[in-house]
């Protein structure tokens, strides 16, 4: 995408971050909601390009035995203490 700055062009990128209900290894760190996460490029395809009846499927928490987590920091900002 092409944004107008200044009398030049320059690029950016967009980004979502779509979330849904914890699953079982991110609850016991993060207490609020996990991202959606596409693991493959069929559901990376159907987010893009599918129906909202057919995308909205993909939105679900991503299965406990296929996650691990591997480091758990401090919490830097505010945001975590809400």
């Amino acid at each position: 995408m092409e944004i107008p700055r200044g009398g030049s062009q320059c690029s950016a990128l967009r980004i979502a971050v779509l979330t849904t209900e914890l699953n079982k290894v991110v609850g016991e760190v993060h207490p609020k909601a996990m991202p959606v996460i596409l693991n493959n490029d069929y559901e990376r395809d159907t987010w893009l390009n599918a129906s909202w009846e057919e995308a909205q499927e993909l939105q679900r928490p991503f299965k406990d035995r296929e996650l691990e987590i591997v480091a758990i920091g401090e919490p830097r900002d505010e945001l975590n203490k809400l």
